[in-house]
């Protein structure tokens, strides 16, 4: 699960992210987006749109074609093996570099941790579409927060504007946006586009993708509108639904807390003197509190883990629950609250949410504002952890 690779993104730069207010001004001319590729597996890697290249495999598996139900319907798809996935290279003449709209429909076996699904630099950077722990997320400047059920096709759509705006919709519905002012969505001088699998580097530092099938993947030459991506067909039925009526209140706790100290999870790290050690530099040298920028503060969560295991104080495995930690926190993001909403069978569950007004329990169930600014410690059995 551990994401931050020896000589991958966290070496080069400080990932900066800009939340927006509203609908991003458009950064296009006026003419519309066109279709340039459209990739829709029926035994073949072709397109049916264009000239562009063929997909090609990537991984040590094999990639095949079998039969799905997909959005009700029974279709031929491509299924990989986790390690697997496709790629489109040269994407020279089929999109710009640094402007586009990529639309996937397809679903992953799992999607607890970091599970890759788009990766712009030939496989030599950590920075990246993911799914993380069944969220949308662009590791590392901003995430989403309504969670993708494993097995399940969803439509996921990445746009990037002429002016560096990224936007990132799960079935028509906008998940994350955010300032590409750093170029970790602009494809890289390889010219290439990764599908599904991580990025290159060594065992156990890898492996953050999973198993799945995709069943179509389109390009366009420029950014779509969020009226043009909710447009779109073959967009899954959601399959979540908001409840309007509550049988219970949300308890709205203070965020504030003596300590940001987060204790990492007993299953990712057992060494728990380590891990507090590691914990307690990054609490001190990374300020939670201060933090302006969410990206900036899981580079350096990660970057003070990083440093620990090359001194040997830190065990390897520990690396990916220390930026888990960091990646599912309010740090850098003002304004957010961690949330725990307990159901009416008593699971507890962590989220981020952008207001403590967003915190809302499930029907018949109880929701609190956590007192701790990270997923992996803020609720208890029941609700929030003291």
């Amino acid at each position: 699960m551990v994401h931050a690779r020896d000589g991958g993104a966290l070496v080069r730069k400080s990932c900066g992210l800009m939340l927006a207010v509203g609908v991003l001004a458009a950064g296009r001319p006026a003419a519309p987006a066109t279709l340039v590729a459209d990739y829709g597996f029926q035994g073949t890697l072709a397109s049916s749109v264009g000239s562009p290249p063929d997909l090609t495999g990537l991984g040590p598996g094999t990639n095949s074609f079998v039969a799905d139900t997909v959005d009700g319907e029974s279709r031929t798809v491509l299924v990989f093996p986790q390690d697997n996935g496709v790629s489109l290279s040269p994407t020279t003449g089929v999109i710009p570099n640094d402007r586009f709209a990529i639309v996937i429909l397809f679903r992953l076996d799992t999607v607890t941790g970091y599970r890759r699904v788009l990766d712009f630099k030939n496989g030599q950077d950590d920075c990246g579409l993911y799914l993380l722990d069944g969220t949308l997320h662009f590791f590392c400047d901003s995430s989403g927060t309504s969670v993708i059920t494993p097995g399940t096709y969803v439509q996921v759509v990445l746009t990037r504007d002429g002016s560096a705006n990224v936007v990132g919709y799960v079935d028509g519905t906008q998940e994350l946006t955010f300032n590409d002012s750093l170029g970790d969505g602009v494809i890289d001088a390889n010219n290439t586009l990764r599908f599904f699998r991580d990025n290159e580097c060594v065992v156990p530092t890898c492996g953050e993708d999973s198993a799945g099938a995709v069943a179509r993947i389109r390009l366009y030459d420029d950014a779509l509108t969020a009226a043009e991506v909710a447009a779109l067909d073959r967009t899954p039925t959601p399959t979540t639904t908001t409840v309007t009526i509550r049988t219970t209140t949300t308890t709205i706790a203070s965020t504030t807390t003596t300590t940001l100290l987060t204790t990492l999870p007993l299953a990712l790290c057992p060494e728990t003197a380590a891990a507090a050690a590691v914990q307690a530099a990054i609490d001190a040298r990374c300020d939670c509190l201060g933090a302006t920028r969410h990206g900036a503060y899981v580079r350096c969560a990660v970057g003070v883990a990083k440093a620990a295991v090359k001194a040997g104080t830190l065990p390897r495995r520990c690396k990916g629950a220390v930026k888990s930690c960091a990646a599912r926190s309010t740090c850098g993001k003002p304004g957010f609250v961690t949330c725990c909403r307990t159901t009416a069978t008593g699971a507890t569950k962590c989220s981020i949410k952008r207001a403590p007004a967003q915190c809302k329990p499930p029907r018949g169930g109880t929701a609190c504002v956590g007192h701790r600014p990270s997923c992996c410690d803020a609720c208890a059995t029941g609700g929030c952890a003291p």
